[in-house]
Formats: structure tokens, C-alpha cells, sequence
């Protein structure tokens, strides 16, 4: 009787002792549930890169300084306001984005460089230190955002406001090439980019940027060929693309 109540306290003892450990572990790292950056560790941001080509079976890791180009939205280091999933903001540090790893870098104590948690960096605006604006507007896990039938659960660029909402995605990898007559290889940085156009179901993936094609997923989109026509928009370009889907909203708000 008294083996079996021993063994049951030093079996809950374990327990204790794992779940205090655990819990230490996660402190460390941030990943506790917070409703800010205040008071809080974090995981330092590490400068390397998975190379995923053919060639490595061994996943090898390649420090940022071999790649060629960048990995980062902006490589300096902007103003950020960090919302969470309920929009509540969490945080206001200057940071910058990933986009190879999908990651958000900020400035933290010491002035060290950290990875912002995903639950207190659901959404992000970066804006400049000394001016009123908006640099960029990235969120993650859109509702209804799918890609290749799986969803979407990496950072996207918000493009335009209204009811037409344009997502951009951008992947950035490690692709490598020969040089020196195939004797070394060099690493660079390259990209993939997807936009999604969501109005008030899920978000459509813009499969082939047409005129035909876009134009297809606009409602009530009468007259604007015209207009297409006229200001001589060519979507495969991003600043007429946004501006077709903007000049979309203004005259659908009209209505």
C-alpha cells in the first residue's frame, strides 16, 4: 500500500517538475500567451537560410553573407504597430520583414535583434520614424486564403482598402547557380509573388493577371475595360494592377 501511494506522489512530482520546466523552456523563447511585448523574452533572430535545392540532401543552412540580395521587405529597420488576431495593438517597436523565413525582426532590450511571436504580430504596419504614413500592411492567416487547395498561413501584403481587398504573397528562397565553369556555386535570393483578390467570401487567387481574367472576379465591373482602355493600364504592372481594384472600390461606393 505504501509502494503504491510513493510511487503515485513521485510520478505527480514529475509531472510538476516537467511541466514547471516546460513552461521555463517557452519563457525563454516568448511563446507564452502575452498581450504585449512588455516584460517578455524573445528568441534572437538567427541570420541564416535554408537552401532546399536538389543538390542538398542534407538541408544544409547558408549564412545570409554567402546568398546574393536580401531576404527582407526593406532592409532597414522601420516603425511597427503589432496588432494581434482581435485587432488589439500589442506592441510599437522598429522591426523588419522576413520573407524568407516569414518572420518579423525587432529591436528589443540591449538593442539586440529579435523574432517577433505570431500571437502578438497577427497584423503589422510598418511606417517611417518621422513621417505620417504607411509603408506597408502585412498580415497573416486571412480567412478563406487558400493556395494550391492548402491554406495560406504565411504573412501577405494588404494592397488596397474597400471592398475589393488585394493580397499580395511573397516567398523568398535560396536559388543557386554554376559559375567558374561549374567548379563553385553562388547563392542568391529569389522570389515568388501571388496575389489574391477576396470581397465578401474567400479570397480568389489571381491565377493568370488578364484583363479578362480580373475583370471576371469584379462584380458589376461594366465600363471599366473602358476605363482600362483609356488610362492605359497594364496589370502585370503592381502600381496599375492597385490602381485598377482602387479605382474598382471608389466606384462601387458610389453605388
Amino acid at each position: 500500500m505504501f509502494n503504491k501511494i510513493f510511487s503515485q506522489i513521485r510520478g505527480a512530482f514529475f509531472v510538476v517538475v516537467f511541466i514547471i520546466s516546460s513552461l521555463g523552456l517557452f519563457a525563454q523563447n516568448g511563446y507564452l500567451p502575452r498581450e504585449s511585448f512588455e516584460g517578455a523574452s524573445y528568441t534572437l533572430a538567427v541570420y541564416e537560410v535554408n537552401f532546399e535545392g536538389v543538390q542538398n540532401s542534407s538541408k544544409f543552412r547558408l549564412p545570409y553573407s554567402s546568398v546574393k540580395g536580401s531576404p527582407f521587405f526593406k532592409d532597414e529597420f522601420l516603425w511597427a504597430s503589432f496588432y494581434d488576431a482581435k485587432g488589439k495593438l500589442s506592441g510599437r517597436q522598429k522591426a523588419k520583414m522576413n520573407l524568407a523565413s516569414q518572420e518579423i525582426h525587432f529591436i528589443g532590450e540591449k538593442d539586440m535583434e529579435y523574432i517577433a511571436p505570431v500571437a502578438l504580430a497577427h497584423k503589422v504596419v510598418l511606417s517611417h520614424e518621422d513621417k505620417n504614413d504607411t509603408v506597408a500592411l502585412f498580415i497573416r492567416q486571412v480567412p478563406g486564403l487558400q493556395y494550391n487547395l492548402k491554406p495560406l498561413t504565411d504573412y501577405v501584403q494588404q494592397l488596397t482598402f474597400g471592398e475589393a481587398v488585394l493580397y499580395k504573397h511573397t516567398k523568398r528562397y535560396v536559388a543557386s547557380a554554376d559559375s567558374m565553369f561549374g567548379t563553385l556555386k553562388r547563392y542568391y535570393f529569389a522570389s515568388t509573388t501571388n496575389y489574391f483578390l477576396k470581397l465578401d467570401a474567400d479570397a480568389d487567387y489571381i491565377n493568370k493577371l488578364s484583363v479578362n481574367a480580373l475583370l471576371s472576379l469584379l462584380p458589376d465591373s461594366a465600363g471599366m475595360a473602358d476605363w482600362i482602355k483609356k488610362n492605359k493600364i497594364n496589370i502585370r504592372k503592381e502600381e496599375d494592377l492597385i490602381a485598377l481594384i482602387e479605382h474598382w472600390n471608389q466606384a462601387n461606393a458610389t453605388k
